[in-house]
């Protein structure tokens, strides 16, 4: 059996991604317009002249001037949200602690509802790039813009960081090729298609990074049942081994996951991605409609339910075939975190089949790459847009400057972001948690911020920063308490039968901590919403005092309030609908 990768393996691997650079190349150079005047010319059709010298190269790079249809836009934020988190995480996670985590599927599916019919279009009415100009508009102050453009960077940047960790430490498993030197290759070439192409770009390497990413899951799965005997042999393994625990009903919020934190807490965490998020806000824009922006997120739902599913699956699959021997336990095994159990199972099993190790790590690579593409996009235009602009010498650059400052940009925030991956890997825990953790703490302010200034009219600047404040130190604190204190969860077990180490069973609850330091055993399922929670109630408290105390009037235009403004648009369709007759 090998263990590392032969020509074949390193030759699909390579051709993969070079698909990925040229079609960046293809849009940031432009080169789908000069083919369709070439087309045109040669065929001596009359030649459409291209529209650019007539609009905005910027809004070009960051919106795709409007010009995307459903289906790119739907796999671009497909791809975008799943990233090697979930093709590494979610199949460890299932792995180790059962096929409980697939009820997020339950969350997740309601969020894209969410950007679909109430946030999608409320901020498509205001008219905005950066989803942050939303709170200048609501509170009349550039301080509210900063205030969320900020925490979006620092969440973002950090995020980035675990998704270019992720591959790394895969390809580090199979291969001599360092994580060092695995982090610097995801983290360049995302950072070098997305400076040059733009969101485009970035859309469209995302439609053919979603197909590599579900060959290679898919092969991963057929594979492994295969190899077990089937699909009955494979639950009988999975039920002996106490892997198909779907419901752990239990509301203690101090076991690591139960199906409430799990349904709960991945909502209050997906409505970011599907409601808020500045990436969703960019592809909704991007789209030549509000229909067919619509489309693109409602499409998300049966998407998000297949990928997960998929990787969960994977996960029973990785237990089935394992379950002689836990490679976690073997210390001859390479494996030596969960991050690489599945690249362990891909040497060997397919040892044997020449291109299929390489084609699923390419999958893991596009995962990261998607994101992180996108994230740089994103980034790009909040800093352009909320930072730079406010500034008199950026202001009055002409759109080549714009455009070409948007690009640098986004290298710089690329660098950052490989920067942040060499942190990432000193933490070493299952990719799954850790993203869930950190996600979990640093975006609940942001969702919080959202739903204050969009649902609370008599909500303030004051209230605004002292929610945003609490949720932050709040979601830190419980974070940063956990991975210091690191509570010791119980897994379900697991055969020693060829290894030369014994495993221990515990009780459901973090068995390491006692006293106060049991609340940092706190499900990181849970860190999203109690973080939402404090930020909005003292918001609205500190609001009411200030109000009080201030003499505050919040005359709030009614398009900036959520149900105004929808109620306000169900009016004029009625009366539209009235005047027909």
């Amino acid at each position: 059996m090998k263990t590392k990768f032969d020509f074949f393996d390193y030759f699909i691997f390579i051709l993969i991604l070079l698909i990925t650079i040229f079609i960046g190349l293809f849009f940031g150079l432009h080169l789908n317009d000069k083919l369709k005047h070439l087309w045109q010319k040669c065929f001596k059709k009359n030649i459409i002249q291209s529209e650019q010298n007539n609009e905005s190269k910027t809004m070009e790079y960051l919106t795709a001037n409007k010009s995307m249809s459903a289906f790119p836009i739907a796999l671009s934020l497909l791809s975008t949200f799943f990233s090697s988190s979930s093709l590494l995480g979610f199949p460890a996670e299932v792995y180790q602690y059962g096929i409980q985590y697939w009820m997020v599927i339950i969350g997740v599916s309601f969020a894209p509802l969410v950007g679909a019919f109430l946030t999608g279009p409320f901020f498509e009415n205001l008219k905005i790039v950066s989803v942050f100009e939303y709170l200048k508009m609501r509170y009349n102050s550039e301080y509210a813009r900063l205030l969320g453009v900020t925490l979006y960077l620092i969440r973002t940047l950090i995020a980035m960081g675990i998704v270019i960790y992720g591959p790394a430490t895969a390809l580090s498993s199979v291969t001599d090729i360092s994580s060092e030197i695995s982090i610097l290759l995801i983290g360049l070439i995302a950072t070098f298609y997305t400076t040059i192409g733009g969101i485009k770009a970035v859309i469209w390497t995302d439609v053919f990074q979603t197909a590599i990413m579900l060959a290679g899951v898919i092969a991963v799965i057929i594979k492994g049942v295969y190899d077990v005997g089937g699909f009955s042999n494979l639950w009988e393994i999975c039920s002996q081994g106490e892997r198909l625990n779907f419901f752990v009903i239990d509301p203690n919020p101090l076991i690591r996951q139960s199906f409430w934190s799990l349904v709960i807490g991945s909502f209050v965490a997906w409505i970011s991605s599907y409601g808020i998020d500045q990436q969703m806000v960019q592809r909704y824009a991007a789209a030549k409609d509000r229909r067919t922006a619509q489309s693109a997120i409602l499409l998300n739902i049966p998407g998000v339910i297949i990928l997960i599913s998929l990787c969960c699956f994977t996960g029973l699959v990785l237990y089935a075939n394992l379950s002689g021997c836990d490679p976690l336990s073997d210390s001859t095994s390479n494996v030596k975190n969960p991050n690489q159990l599945v690249p362990f199972f891909v040497m060997q099993k397919f040892s044997n089949i020449i291109f299929i190790p390489g084609l699923f790590l390419s999958s893991i690579f596009c995962a990261s790459l998607s994101s992180v593409s996108s994230a740089l996009n994103s980034m790009s235009a909040c800093i352009w847009r909320d930072y730079l602009m406010r500034l008199k010498y950026f202001s009055n650059f002409n759109d080549s400057k714009s455009s070409l400052t948007t690009k640098i940009i986004a290298l710089v925030c690329g660098l950052i972001c490989t920067g942040m991956g060499f942190l990432i890997s000193t933490l070493g825990t299952n990719l799954a948690q850790i993203s869930g953790t950190i996600n979990g703490s640093l975006q609940a302010p942001i969702i919080g911020i959202f739903f204050l200034s969009s649902l609370f009219p008599f909500n303030n600047i004051f209230g605004l920063y002292a929610g945003a404040l609490s949720g932050f130190l709040v979601g830190c604190w419980l974070s940063l308490g956990s991975f210091l204190t690191k509570p010791i969860y119980p897994k379900p077990p697991v055969s020693i039968l060829n290894c030369t180490v014994t495993s221990l069973r515990s009780n459901l609850q973090a068995s390491n901590l006692n006293g106060f330091n049991q609340i940092y055993s706190v499900s990181y399922m849970w860190l999203s919403p109690i973080g939402v929670l404090f930020t909005i109630l003292i918001g609205i408290l500190v609001s009411l005092v200030t109000n009080k105390a201030f003499k505050i009037e919040n005359n709030v235009d009614d398009k900036l309030i959520i149900y105004r403004a929808l109620k306000k648009k169900d009016n004029r369709n009625k009366n539209f609908e009235l005047n027909k007759f």
